[in-house]
């Protein structure tokens, strides 16, 4: 039979009830792998566009062409091959030098064997047209392509601006150019403000594919912005010590413009208001704009104290009651002197006596003086007579304490007897500072804590401690990790969001601020400040009094 085939403009199948099957024997007539079965209804040979063309040439023909199958053929015993006997036309070399549009082609085939029974199927070329557009100069123009490129040009005098032109690239297409979207600024000479501008002139062709073309014109303002202030300023300290000065307060203007910004900002070392500390001063104003043009001017400025200062603290007339043999003599806290500008005060006694001086019997004046870091000054004196008596009596001190830490915590909650002090004159005693002590009924941290009472005569003025430590030992065992984990965690969706298991949520905190060993030390005890009680844990419940809580089973 003539080989045929046809370039058709809608993509069909026509089949002469040719079917794929496994038994090639059983076959009346051929059938084809990819062309008009049930699994491959259209056979797509998928291709691009030739660079520069709209189309695709077929340089080898066998491209599209379908694999036969029929129920004819020889056998070779010796290659144990099989040699279809079937025709496909057109045939390969007819195909060769075809060319096709872009979109899709049908091809017709006819496929004849031996005993002249033929099928027809259709097999389909998409030609894809990927190449995206491309830019070229207008026709005369003799200058590379500007696509890319930038152009910095310098502001105009007294304007944030600068005028620019410049020839707009022409867009061009291997089929053809749909749609050019031009640039946001006249190209033939337009106002461009200061800075980056990127001009985009966006082609597109009839596939959708899309090209850009990018101009970036910069530009630079030249021209440094203006800035004048006030100068030789003078500012003295307030006389008031509750609450102190850091200084004086300190105020001056300043006038900035610029040929962007009618109100340019600036910035100075010290903002205008801000308090100065005592002494001289040199402001630096500086004004930048967005060009980074800067101006700068200067302010000096002085601040003065004229201010004594004044004892916050000073000791009252005390009387010490001294004992036989005594290596150190009365104790009392060194004044301490505030100043209206905040700065540290030089206190001194000025017969050079110091705390614990051992002093004869009768009456002594201490006398201070205090002086600011200007040379003002104050004097004040109090009085202390030394007389001889006894220490207070304490009771029900207790020893060493050790206890092992609770399950799973690394505290533990300890008791003791109530420490009774009394003075000579049987008068109960407080201890010094119980507020930030520990007491009893507190959770103790692991380790060795030392708890220290210290009681003071109220007549006598004579001291008396009592001192033990509390041992909290380890003795859990370690968890394997799933274990620990299911015994630590939290309810899920429930992570971060509360206190975790076993953890500390009320009562009162003994502060571990370090630790020597198996020795803490430890800070005033403080109020647990944790702002979420709540157990991270459902199953858990913040249990406890206001000396101890935390978040234990239900």
């Amino acid at each position: 039979m003539r080989a045929s085939f046809l370039l058709v403009a809608v993509a069909s199948v026509l089949r002469a009830g040719a079917t794929l099957q496994s038994n090639a024997t059983v076959q009346t007539k051929p059938s084809y792998q990819y062309c008009g079965n049930e699994t491959h209804p259209v056979s797509v040979y998928i291709v691009s566009t030739e660079k520069g063309k709209c189309t695709w040439t077929d340089q080898d023909g066998m491209s599209i062409q379908p694999d036969t199958l029929d129920n004819r053929g020889e056998y070779n015993s010796t290659s144990k091959t099989f040699t279809q006997s079937a025709s496909v036309k057109p045939t390969r070399q007819e195909l060769i030098g075809i060319t096709y549009p872009r979109g899709y082609t049908d091809v017709l085939f006819t496929v004849t064997d031996s005993m002249g029974n033929e099928n027809k199927c259709i097999n389909q070329v998409y030609v894809n047209d990927d190449q995206e557009p491309a830019f070229k100069m207008p026709n005369g123009v003799n200058q590379s392509l500007i696509c890319g490129k930038t152009f910095e040009v310098d502001s105009e005098p007294y304007k944030c601006s600068a005028y620019f032109q410049y020839y707009e690239p022409v867009a061009t297409d291997n089929c053809a150019v749909s749609s050019v979207q031009k640039p946001a600024h006249n190209p033939k000479g337009d106002h461009y403000p200061v800075g980056s501008n990127v001009e985009k002139i966006t082609a597109k062709d009839e596939s959708g594919n899309e090209k850009i073309c990018e101009i970036m014109i910069k530009v630079k303002d030249v021209e440094p912005p203006t800035l004048s202030c006030d100068n030789d300023i003078v500012a003295y300290v307030p006389a008031t010590f509750s609450p102190c000065h850091n200084g004086a307060v300190v105020n001056f203007k300043c006038n900035a413009a610029d040929n962007c910004n009618s109100k340019q900002p600036f910035q100075c070392s010290v903002n205008s208001g801000s308090t100065i500390a005592v002494g001289k001063h040199s402001i630096t104003c500086t004004a930048t704009d967005t060009g980074g043009n800067t101006t700068t001017a200067t302010i000096k400025a002085k601040v003065l104290d004229v201010t004594p200062p004044r004892f916050k603290t000073f000791p009252s007339d005390m009387v010490h009651y001294a004992q036989a043999g005594e290596s150190f003599g009365k104790t009392w806290d060194v004044p301490v002197a505030e100043d209206n500008t905040c700065d540290v005060v030089d206190v001194k006694e000025i017969n050079g006596r110091k705390p614990g001086d051992l002093l004869a019997a009768g009456k002594h004046d201490i006398t201070y003086v205090a002086t600011d870091k200007s040379g003002n000054s104050v004097t004040k004196s109090f009085t202390l007579t030394v007389v001889s008596p006894s220490a207070p009596s304490i009771s029900n001190c207790p020893g060493n304490i050790t206890k092992t830490s609770d399950t799973h915590q690394w505290v533990t909650r300890v008791t003791w007897p109530d420490i009774v002090a009394t003075d000579a004159d049987n008068k109960t005693l407080t201890a010094k500072g119980i507020e930030t002590l520990p007491v009893s009924g507190m959770a103790f941290p692991l380790g060795i804590t030392t708890v220290k009472y210290t009681f003071e005569g109220t007549t006598s003025k004579q001291v008396a401690t009592c001192e033990f430590n509390v041992i909290v030992n380890d003795v859990e065992k370690p968890s394997p990790v799933t274990s620990a984990t299911d015994v630590f965690k939290c309810s899920p969706g429930s992570e971060g969001k509360g206190v975790g298991n076993y953890q500390q949520c009320g009562g009162l905190v003994i502060p571990v601020t370090s630790k020597t060993g198996q020795i803490n030390v430890i800070g005033g005890v403080v109020p647990f400040s944790g702002t979420n009680t709540t157990c991270c844990n459902t199953a858990f419940k913040c249990t406890g009094d206001d000396k101890y809580k935390a978040c234990l089973p239900k």
